[in-house]
């Protein structure tokens, strides 16, 4: 009677034992390669698109990278008593002033500081040197009844904060009040001349940064004394001979900021006039008077 021989035995005495070594490991193979292809079990209810595991406690989050074309500076909201409210733009080395209402203003920057007083509206530009650039003067002149602002003569005070920046008051004095009365007596100084001051600029920091050539520049356009450059202007008010108070430059808001690298570029595709008169395309209105009511007279027959 023949003995029955096991699967393997009977596969290994035709095909020798090398090549039932092989079948195996084909056989592993496959084996292997069906349980990758099986699906994975879905997750549990309430894990489904949860974000990978947060790091260790107190890991600082990765720094972003900073954006590309932008200049640290800030943005400053201010409000002129005689031209209303402006947006004044500032970085390290330029200024720009915008009106809120209508777009025009000024660009300066080193190391000429040429100013380029814009209007958006008609796309007409103009430039001046830093030192003949004249400001709202004549304006200001009017206010004050012809004394010129920059020669009151400030003197630093007390440090103080205006919408939260540090600031300093520079301030006329007594004996200066006591000298504006007595000509008004005499009668060498008008009524509106004024007897008390008080100029706000920044103290020293990162906002007071500008050079002296740009916050000439910025006290110009708004008519407020220049304090020789000294600090960037924030608030100027003064009384006049009748004890009325004129505030001619506001501070409302400052704010950090970055700002786009072409910020301060001055137009290339305006039309370059000779003086901020011109900048305006449109024809001026000429005061005529008072009109006259014209009255008609009709004549009816009597019959």
């Amino acid at each position: 009677m023949l003995k029955k021989s096991s699967p393997i035995k009977a596969l290994a005495e035709p095909m020798g034992h090398a090549r039932v070594m092989t079948l195996l490991a084909v056989t592993a193979l496959f084996s292997l390669s069906a349980a990758t292809a099986a699906p994975s079990a879905p997750p549990a209810k309430g894990t489904a698109g949860a974000a990978p595991a947060a790091g260790p406690a107190g890991a600082a989050a990765p720094a972003c990278a900073p954006a590309q074309g932008q200049i640290d500076g800030y943005s400053i909201y201010q409000t002129s008593a005689v031209t209303g409210d402006k947006d004044l733009y500032i970085s390290a080395n330029a200024v720009k002033i915008l009106d809120r209402k209508n777009g025009n203003g000024l660009i300066a920057r080193a190391p000429d500081w040429k100013v380029y007083a814009i209007n958006p509206r008609s796309r007409r530009v103009c430039n001046y040197t830093a030192g003949k650039y004249p400001g709202m003067g004549k304006e200001i002149v009017s206010i004050t009844g012809g004394t010129p602002l920059n020669n009151l003569p400030l003197k630093r005070g007390e440090k103080s904060t205006v919408s939260g920046v540090a600031a300093i008051s520079c301030e006329t004095n007594k004996a200066f009040e006591a000298k504006q009365l007595k000509d008004l007596e005499r009668a060498f100084a008008g009524p509106r001349f004024a007897k008390w001051a008080q100029l706000m600029i920044a103290d020293k920091g990162p906002m007071d940064k500008l050079p002296r050539q740009g916050k000439s520049i910025i006290c110009r356009y708004y008519g407020v004394p220049e304090f020789g450059g000294d600090g960037l202007p924030l608030q100027f008010k003064y009384v006049d001979l009748t004890d009325q108070l004129h505030t001619l430059l506001l501070t409302n808001q400052v704010q950090a900021a970055k700002l786009a690298a072409d910020t301060f570029d001055p137009p290339k595709d305006y039309k370059v006039v000779s003086d901020m008169n011109k900048l305006d395309d449109r024809p001026k209105l000429i005061d005529k008077g008072p009109v006259k009511a014209i009255e008609k007279i009709i004549k009816r027959n009597v019959h």
